[in-house]
Order: C-alpha cells, then structure tokens, then sequence
C-alpha cells in the first residue's frame, strides 16, 4: 500500500505551528504530551501515557499486517529566537 503524504501535507504544517506555539523543555512536555494523547485517542489509538511526560500509541488492527514504528522528540531547546516571529 502506498501513502500520498501530501494530502496530509496541511494538517502535518498545522500541528507543527501548534507545537512550536507553545515548546516545553524535555521531561517537562506536559501540556504537549496531554495534546498528542488526546489527539491520538480522537483517531482511534490505544494510547498509554508515561511519567513524567511523552505516550506510546497503537492503533488497533483487526486483521494481521505490517507494523510501523515511529519515535519522534518532542522536546524544545532552550534557545532565544533572533527572527522577531
């Protein structure tokens, strides 16, 4: 089965400007963690959350097939933007 990412291409810009709204530094990814669960659980994801911050998600099959693992970091650095956005 092929994916045509680009139709996805707006939805993947509009949580990344989410995201980038509001960093957290890592271990302290709270209210980034609380958005990612809740937005995994609204697309039908068995989502387990972790202390004292990220989840892991498994969306539920019914019929045997290939398994597609993806890690991201969700973490911000602590750095001064210099661009005035």
């Amino acid at each position: 089965m092929t994916v045509d990412f680009r139709e996805y291409q707006s939805k993947l810009v509009e949580l990344q400007r989410e995201f980038h709204r509001f960093p957290e530094l890592a271990f302290h990814e709270i209210k980034t963690t609380a958005f990612i669960v809740n937005y995994l659980m609204k697309l039908g994801y068995d989502v387990v959350q972790m202390d004292p911050s990220g989840c892991s998600a498994m969306l539920p099959q019914k019929k045997k097939g290939r398994t597609i693992i993806l890690r991201t970091e969700i973490d911000a650095l602590p750095i001064q933007e210099l661009t005035n956005l």
